[in-house]
């Protein structure tokens, strides 16, 4: 049974690969053909040669900064110059670790000066086409392999994701206030998530009130945390330019709200994980007493917290990588980091995360009982 399951798996990979393959070749041209933007267009190298250039005094002075000409042969695959073959002269970085490469397509701009000259310049390699195809080939391989539970969970996580980019980020930017607006957020995609992978409808009421409670830990944890570290969520470069283009808006109600989407996705797991953990129980025992249901319940959250305060604590690391990264480069006293917006900030959003778990089970566990069993814990025999 082990050996056909791993073949099937096998047979699926490749299936899908073969898929995303014929998904990138496909979508190449229909994408390169939306490419509508006046300063760039879609190319396919063809050659790439070197030009001598005369060394200025600046090209001396500042070695790093020194750029070298290319010749670079090149079809057109968008805008007006669309199916046209040329060849472009472009000023490249000498340092530049973008490769040009024959057979590619790249990102040809170029930045026009008040004399009306140019400068041509390959901004970035074309992946968008790649990317479709990984896409697609992930989730093919997905659904073959889990079925129609797999399918169900990406119904739910497209409708999630149409919650967070319709309502949520729009009504930040009309001004709404952000709290409110994540936990109204949170809320729909638990009861979307919920009602798209738990199979027994008895459970939906404790895994949604499990998780919503879980969620306002963390919102009640993440502002307190706030309030006393003093901070303003202008920590990053991309906040202050989102407080410089949309004037008047709360960075730290965002901040906040940011912490709660963040712990949601943990905090959804534990609660479906425990609510089916505890109905597997019942159906296998449906005299099981309320007590030790609950107790199930709480034991069962407890082993799933372990591993799920790893995955908090690693994905934000994961995520702070390349700032961990420069943070250990410059060798930093310590107590100086305690003082850094930015790492206080990753930090809290950890624990705000735990927090939401550390309420998550037994609400679940609770709300879960009462449901399956129509009366409530007793904290004695029972």
């Amino acid at each position: 049974m082990g050996r056909s399951f791993a073949l099937r798996v096998v047979f699926f990979a490749l299936l899908s690969i073969l898929f995303g393959w014929g998904m990138t070749t496909l979508s190449e041209g229909v994408i390169a053909s939306k490419w509508t933007f006046e300063d760039s267009w879609v190319v396919k190298m063809f050659e790439v040669s070197e030009v001598p250039v005369e060394e200025t005094e600046e090209g001396v002075l500042f070695d790093e900064w020194r750029t070298e000409a290319l010749d670079i042969d090149v079809l057109f695959l968008s805008g007006e110059y669309r199916g046209t073959r040329a060849v472009a002269r472009v000023e490249h970085l000498k340092d530049n670790k973008l490769d040009l490469r024959p057979g590619l397509h790249y990102i040809l701009s170029y930045n026009e000066f008040e004399d009306g000259s140019r400068i041509f310049f390959v901004s970035d390699i074309f992946r968008a086409p790649v990317f479709v195809g990984l896409f697609t080939g992930a989730v093919i391989f997905f659904c073959l392999v889990t079925g129609l539970t797999g399918i169900r969970a990406l119904v739910g996580l497209f409708l999630s994701f149409v919650i967070l980019v319709k309502l949520l980020l729009p009504g930040l930017l009309k001004g709404y206030p952000p709290q409110a607006l994540g936990v109204a957020a949170v809320a729909g995609v638990a009861l979307v998530t919920i009602l798209s992978v738990v199979r027994r409808r008895r459970c939906w009421p404790s895994a949604f009130s499990g998780a919503l409670g879980g969620c306002v830990s963390a919102l009640v944890f993440g502002w307190g945390s706030i309030f006393m570290l003093r901070l303003s969520g202008l920590s990053t470069a991309t906040a202050s330019l989102l407080a410089s283009t949309v004037p008047g808006i709360d960075l730290r109600g965002i901040l906040l709200a940011s912490i709660i989407i963040g712990a949601s996705g943990a905090v959804l797991d534990v609660a479906v994980s425990v609510t089916s953990a505890m109905a597997e129980m019942k159906d296998h025992d449906p005299g099981i007493e309320a007590r030790v249901l609950f107790q199930s319940g709480i034991n069962v959250g407890k082993e799933v917290l372990g591993s799920m305060v790893n995955t908090l604590v690693f994905a934000y690391f994961g995520n702070s990588l390349v700032l961990s990264l420069l943070i250990l480069e410059a060798e930093p006293i310590p107590i100086a980091m305690l003082n850094d917006s930015v790492i206080a900030e990753e930090v809290i959003r950890a624990l705000a995360g735990t927090a939401g778990l550390l309420l998550t089970i037994p609400l679940t566990a609770l709300f879960g009982t009462l449901m399956m069993s129509g009366r409530s814990v007793q904290s004695g025999e029972g």
